[in-house]
């Protein structure tokens, strides 16, 4: 039996017997902590069931705005609030969503709520920070310019300048009593060149991304009815998500994940997440599989020194060194395995048609080694 059929055999055979995993790739889950803004219990019920930051700050890890005063300035309305079931559908405020998931959820004030981590950025990695969202049900009554503040916009960005504490727009500060600011905008503010933030995310992929400061914006996100009941409310959060490839040599490797959503006066979010695809996902899918594979395996030892790195990434290049070679190999494959489990990548290959010479010897440098003896 050749050595390439005997491989493919044996895989096969694994995989049939439960001991390999076929390729189904997942993204990984990274903790965020209160996803769903629970951990904040409120109390009053009804036209009560709300919160701002300071109230919540010191038990959410979502951070905003504490203080007192209009929302255009310091204070409890300066930040993005929690509210109860009770505030919401069918409750005694029947214009705010139903929380999708538990009995609270949050709402806008045009502002940041954000959140730093402890994880940080992996070369080659894509990142995806993901909210559910919907706007409350008179936003399409008012006409413009106020369906506009429905909108939420998402971001991931390089925290390692991040302070304890977000302004309107993203500028840490220092809580010195509870009415009371200190801002250090060259700290953390999505304007200053000292802050790094990656694309703002739209309700759908048709919608164009309005400039900052737009008053108007298409296909205004207004999602189910006046009056409608807290299950058709519940039904109508949608997910909306924006993602992050942190090409190699990229200057936020190794720093901390930052996470945030602006969210406007008539926006609504629940159920945050974030998620990585390990290095090796060369066609954008967000899952390694076969096809991510036979992107490698097509471009081996090509020269992709002439590109920059933003293209040779998508051919194979996962080190950023201008090469596809046996270095991008070992990443490629430690990747496919600690996303799929143990011995995943071996169970992928066999199902690939006839590996290549140049496969095999790869293999064989990982340490599969096959001896055959001669009758």
């Amino acid at each position: 039996m050749k050595l390439s059929q005997w491989y493919k055999v044996l895989g096969a055979s694994l995989v049939a017997c439960g001991m390999l995993a076929p390729e189904h790739a997942q993204a990984i889950n990274i903790p965020l902590a209160d996803p769903s803004f629970e951990a904040y219990v409120l109390t009053t019920p009804g036209a009560g069931g709300y919160a701002y930051s300071n109230k919540y700050a010191s038990t959410s890890a979502w951070i905003g705005r504490p203080g007192a005063g209009n929302y255009q300035n310091a204070g409890p309305q300066g930040s993005n609030w929690i509210y109860s079931a009770s505030y919401a559908e069918a409750g005694a405020v029947t214009k705010r969503p139903a929380p999708r998931t538990g009995t609270q959820a949050m709402h806008g004030r045009g502002l940041m709520s954000g959140q730093k981590l402890a994880t940080t950025f992996e070369a080659g990695a894509t990142y995806t920070f993901s909210v559910y969202a919907q706007g409350d049900n008179d936003s399409q009554l008012l006409g413009p310019p106020y369906g506009w503040q429905s909108r939420i916009f998402l971001h991931i960005y390089d925290a390692s300048l991040y302070g304890n504490d977000l302004g309107p727009n993203g500028e840490d500060y220092e809580v010195t009593g509870e009415n009371s600011l200190t801002y250090n905008e060259e700290e953390y503010n999505p304007i200053s060149p000292s802050f790094t933030y990656f694309p703002h995310d739209r309700f759908a992929p048709s919608e164009p991304i309005p400039p900052d400061g737009a008053q108007t914006h298409p296909g205004n996100f207004v999602n189910r009815p006046n009056g409608a009941t807290a299950a058709q409310s519940q039904a109508a959060w949608q997910k909306i998500s924006v993602s992050h490839l942190v090409l190699p040599g990229s200057p936020e490797v190794g720093k901390p994940i930052g996470v945030a959503f602006q969210a406007f006066l008539d926006g609504a979010v629940d159920d945050a997440a974030l998620t990585k695809v390990d290095p090796g996902d060369l066609n954008g899918d967000f899952v390694l599989n076969s096809l991510d594979w036979n992107i490698l395996r097509t471009n081996q030892l090509a020269d992709l020194s002439s590109m920059p790195v933003s293209q040779s990434y998508f051919l194979g290049d996962l080190n950023g060194d201008g090469q596809n070679n046996h270095a991008d190999f070992l990443i490629f494959k430690t990747s496919y395995d600690a996303s799929n489990g143990a011995g995943a990548f071996v169970a992928m290959v066999a199902a690939v048609p006839e590996p290549s010479a140049a496969l095999l010897a790869a293999l064989a440098g990982v340490g599969l080694l096959v001896r055959r003896r001669n009758k």
